[in-house]
């Protein structure tokens, strides 16, 4: 039965061996992206050979899947160097607590709550290797999205031409679809959200300001409400000049009633 340590050692090293090869991966597919002919790999010939424009277009597309790929392993060295930094930063701290070096409230300080959360484990390997397909894919969803000139519903701008410098905003953009697949996901949602909503995002906006406005209102009044309360109540009086009443004498001659 392999230990703990063994199983993290062991992901570790199938998790460098994995960005190794995913690295020579983009490096090989950015390579082919040259020299790429679309017509002798889908096997077409005359008439039914595709045009030198739509050629370009789908050599530029392999060149942003590498650079995709290249962002979603970007992403997983950032956290898997975070993991392993976390992981010996525990691990030292729990060997000096063990060696009598440090107490208890000493370690407790050294390994906080997002040390021990964010410290690597073995099981974590399935998320280093699916994360960077993952990434990959939104990163070409990136591309295609900025090609076709949605994005101008953000404010961005677009040339229809592929140039030089359009080249390399492509690049950046499917780089960091790829790197921030999180960040790029919500994006998505605020961009389906301008196609496919049925409200205008002007009516949004006036509506969220009447909200806004009828709460700031109702604050107010409440506010006045509840001091025009507490100047109506009046003071109370002070212990000493509490007047606390004498019990009755009972009368002579008279018998309490049992």
């Amino acid at each position: 039965m392999l230990s703990h340590e063994t199983k993290n050692t062991l992901a570790k090293i199938l998790v460098v061996a994995w960005i190794a090869f995913l690295v020579a991966a983009a490096l090989a597919i950015a390579k082919s992206a040259v020299s790429f002919d679309p017509n002798a790999f889908f096997g077409l010939s005359g008439p039914e050979r595709l045009p030198a424009e739509i050629i370009r277009e789908l050599k530029v597309l392999v060149l942003m899947l590498s650079v995709s790929i290249v962002g979603g392993v970007s992403f997983i060295i950032k956290d898997f160097y975070r993991s392993v930094k976390y992981a010996n930063i525990y691990d030292r701290a729990y060997q000096d607590y063990k060696n009598g070096d440090i107490t208890r409230e000493g370690f407790q300080k050294l390994a906080t709550v997002e040390i021990y959360s964010g410290r690597f484990n073995y099981t974590w390997v399935y998320w280093f290797l699916i994360q960077p397909l993952l990434s990959s894919t939104l990163g070409i969803i990136a591309f295609f999205i900025a090609r076709s000139g949605l994005w101008l519903l953000q404010g961005a701008t677009i040339e229809p031409e592929i140039t030089v410098r359009s080249l390399y905003m492509y690049a950046v953009f499917t780089f960091l679809a790829g790197f921030s697949s999180h960040k790029f996901i919500a994006w998505l949602d605020r961009l389906a959200d301008k196609i496919f909503s049925t409200t205008l995002p002007e009516e949004k906006l006036e509506k969220r300001a009447q909200v806004e406005n009828a709460a700031s209102i109702d604050r107010s009044a409440l506010k006045s409400e509840i001091l025009s309360l507490t100047t109506a109540i009046p003071a109370p009086s002070t212990a000493n000049s509490i007047k606390i009443p004498k019990p009755k004498k009972e009368a002579k001659g008279m018998k309490k009633i049992r």
